[in-house]
This record gives C-alpha cells, sequence and structure tokens, in this order.
C-alpha cells in the first residue's frame, strides 16, 4: 500500500535528515517539508565528529550496544548510497580507532576501566607507530578498536541536503512558534500563521523540548546536556588521525579538527558548566595540537550540545497523548551515538510513520517508555 501525506520535519540534523531520506524511499508520493530553525540552540550535528565507536562493550546485551554493533554494517551502506546517489563525497575511514595511552601506568588504568581487565579478541593492544601530525605529547601506544572509524558528518549533512532537494523535499528558514490541533490536521504556527500538515516529526534536539513546552505537549525525558563538540579550522594541514581519549575525543582531517567531550555538565543550556566545558574542550586541544592557537584559523569555532535522555538512550516514536499520538513524532536523544544510531533509528521511525513493520531491535528505544500506561 503506498503512502501519500503531508509531512513536516521540524530539525535538519542527521536525525531530521535521515528521517526525510528514509520517509522519502517508503512513501515517494509524500510532500516533505525540512523547517530549520535559524535561532536554533547550537547542536551537536553542526559540529560532529563522525566518530563511530562501540567503546567499552562489557555488557553487549545491553539494548544501545547491541544496536550500535548491529548498526555499524548498515550505516556504511547507507553513507555509501548517499555518495552514490548525490555524486558527492563523504571522506570516511573505518579502518580503526585509538585510544592513545602515553606510559605503563596509564595504559594499566585504561585496561582497568574501559575493559574491567579482560580483553575481547576484537581489541588489541599496539604499540606505537608512525606519527600523529597534530600530537605534541609522545605516545607508548594505543588500543585499537580495528573494525570501527569515522566519517565527515558536514559533507554527510551537506550531501543528504542536496540529495532531497533533489528529490522534491523543501526546505524552509524559520521558527516554529507552537504547534495545535485541528481536526485530521497539526497546524505548525510560524510568523502568526498555520501551517497543516498530516504529520509532524520533531527532530530539533533542545528545541523540540522547547517546542513542545510552548505548545503544552507533555515532553518529560529530554532533559540533560551530555556532551559537547568543538568544530574548528586550521591554517596548516595538520593530517588525518582518530584518537579517542576516555571522555573526550579529537578528529584531525587535513585543515579541520573537531574535538568532543561525553561527560555530563548541567542539566540546561544556560548552566554555568556548559560554559566552562567548551573552553575545557579548547584545552584539551591545545593539549593535543602543536601550536593549536597559532594554526587554529581566525574564523569563529562552531560548537553544539549533545542531549540525552533519562536512560541515555536515543528516542523515536509518537507522542502517545490523545489527540497526538500517529500524527505528531519525535527522534532524539542521540547523546554521542547520533551519527551512528541517528540514520538506522530514522529509518524505524519512517516505518513507524507509514504504518510498516519496523525492526526488532529498533523497538528498545520507542519514547513511549517515557509515558506512565
Amino acid at each position: 500500500m503506498t503512502h501519500k501525506f503531508k509531512i513536516a520535519i521540524v530539525g535538519d540534523g542527521i536525525s531530521g535528515l535521515s528521517t526525510a531520506r528514509s520517509l522519502k524511499l517508503r512513501s515517494p508520493q509524500s510532500e516533505i517539508t525540512l523547517i530549520r530553525n535559524p535561532k536554533k540552540h547550537p547542536r551537536a550535528s553542526d559540529a560532529a565528529q563522525g566518530v563511530v565507536c562501540n567503546k567499552g562493550l562489557l555488557f553487549p546485551r545491553m539494548p544501545l550496544f547491541e544496536a550500535k554493533l548491529k548498526s555499524l554494517a548498515w550505516v556504511k551502506k547507507w553513507l555509501k548510497d548517499i555518495e552514490s546517489l548525490s555524486g558527492k563525497t563523504i571522506p570516511k575511514d573505518f579502518s580503526a580507532v585509538c585510544e592513545p595511552y602515553f606510559d605503563l601506568e596509564q595504559f594499566q588504568k585504561l585496561v582497568k576501566r574501559v575493559y574491567k581487565g579482560n580483553f575481547w579478541g576484537c581489541f588489541q593492544t599496539e604499540h606505537y607507530r608512525g606519527s600523529f601530525a597534530s600530537w605534541t605529547l609522545p605516545m607508548e601506544g594505543y588500543l585499537k578498536y580495528p573494525s570501527e572509524g569515522w566519517f565527515h558528518c558536514p559533507s554527510a549533512l551537506e550531501a543528504i541536503r542536496f540529495l532531497l532537494s533533489n528529490e522534491g523535499c523543501r526546505f524552509i528558514d524559520e521558527s516554529v512558534d507552537r504547534i495545535s490541533l485541528r481536526g485530521a490536521d497539526l497546524d505548525l504556527w510560524m510568523n502568526g500563521e498555520p501551517h497543516a500538515f498530516d504529520r509532524v516529526i520533531l527532530a530539533a534536539g533542545f528545541d523540540t523540548l522547547a517546542l513542545c513546552d510552548r505548545s503544552n505537549i507533555s515532553f518529560p525525558f529530554l532533559k540533560d546536556v551530555c556532551g559537547h563538540t568543538l568544530s574548528c579550522r586550521s591554517k596548516r594541514d595538520l593530517g588525518q588521525s582518530i584518537v579517542v581519549s576516555g571522555t573526550k575525543s579529537l578528529i584531525v582531517r587535513n585543515h579541520e579538527f573537531f574535538v568532543g567531550s561525553s561527560s555530563r555538565r548541567g542539566q540546561n543550556l544556560s548552566s554555568k558548566e556548559l560554559v566552562e566545558s567548551i573552553g575545557e574542550l579548547e584545552d584539551y586541544g591545545r593539549t593535543l595540537i602543536q601550536d593549536f592557537d597559532m594554526v587554529r584559523s581566525g574564523t569563529s569555532p562552531i560548537w553544539g550540545v549533545r542531549s540525552c535522555t533519562k536512560d541515555r538512550m536515543p528516542y523515536f516514536g509518537s507522542i502517545p497523548e490523545e489527540g497526538w499520538a500517529g500524527k505528531l513524532f519525535s527522534i532524539g536523544g542521540m547523546y554521542k551515538n547520533g551519527l551512528q544510531l541517528g540514520p538506522y533509528l530514522g529509518e524505524a521511525l519512517a516505518a513507524l510513520v507509514t504504518a510498516q513493520d519496523i525492526p526488532k531491535l529498533a523497538e528498545n528505544f520507542r519514547l513511549e517508555r517515557f509515558y506512565p500506561d
């Protein structure tokens, strides 16, 4: 059965764009409009590092880790398809992610913290060979996650936007004031005017929470700031490297470098801890990149925040409240997993919106888990 809907997606980060792409494949006759808020809060997708790393897989049967493991091959194919159809290159390298150590004591602490002293066959320890052009400190060695890697998120977002535009999707730069019900339709209010849609998908990170508050819609689970990203340009070519170190990570790609943290800092976007943590990312960059302040170009860095849910797992689904159920949907809370799970759960949400079968593994991330029966 072919479904034809008039769909609005509020947000055009990795989750929103991925969902739009999956909807276009599942329901090619549907009209899809992506609404980008020009005054949005800084979001992780804008400065995303692209790390695809299943670090610390101590509990492989947990839904989050199981989904990350099984979605890896799916994401690789998804990237390849986006490249082929858009004609745009998405730089990527799925050969390895490394976690450095600088001396034996640090290595032993790393093994104890991440693996509880038990190595798995898929992990290996290697003495450091070669050189990361960006590093200021000599490394003794590193832990290597050989089947994982990274991709350049800004290039992926650009390729998906280009592809969706060519396929007839509309992009609107406008702020949504509120959402209201009108019969079988949902009205998105922009500039004081209502715009009717059959289905609305909220994929705007913290802006989703603010929009629900303005619309008197219960959204009780997206509350914490749990990680940040920082993207900077470089005056000189720094080479390429992928490094994860504790709760922080660094991606160096020629004239760009991306620093990220997965530590929890603050309950909201105005927290003092959040402002301080952005400075800490810059300090981390100074620790690793030679002449950090000299090589960084004069352009302003791009930064974003990673939101998460109460159980630190992403969500997708329909808002299960009277009047909204089956019409209003949302996806988000990816924390540090947006690049790996965003496309996968976007596919699951597209199946839900078009009344098709949802992958069994994705059922663990339904947002209904946060609402009392």
